[in-house]
């Protein structure tokens, strides 16, 4: 959005909330002229079920819908919405079912070709 942000974020293991929010925000702040850049106020809302993730994002995609910006949620360049609808990388990078398949098929990949290093490379060679 032109003026405002929707982030829908989880509890980072290795981290507290705020101090990622921190990061994101002096890091953002930091390539801005304009200051300060951040308004001191914000909304949060936990969520706590898969029903309210995706009334969320349904909400956060058609946002830029609902305020005339774009005619269609995919056209909004800074949404995730093509990402989280066909898997397709966009400007904004999430964590999805998409990346979830995607780095455990990476993962598995790893997995088979270390167990294979060492084996004949076909039943000829044994």
């Amino acid at each position: 959005m032109p003026e405002h942000v929707h982030l829908l974020v989880s509890e980072p293991k290795k981290a507290v909330l705020a101090r990622a929010l921190q990061a994101l925000k002096l890091s953002v702040s930091v390539q801005q002229k304009e200051r300060p850049f951040w308004q001191p106020r914000y909304y949060d809302f936990n969520v706590y079920t898969e029903r309210k993730i995706e009334e969320k994002l349904i909400y956060m995609h058609r946002n830029p819908v609902a305020r005339g910006l774009v005619a269609e949620p995919e056209q909004w360049a800074w949404s995730s919405f093509l990402h989280w609808w066909t898997g397709k990388k966009g400007v904004v990078e999430i964590e999805s079912s998409w990346t979830a398949a995607i780095r455990d098929r990476a993962a598995m990949n790893a997995h088979v070709s270390s167990a294979r290093r060492g084996a004949p490379a076909s039943e000829e060679a044994i």
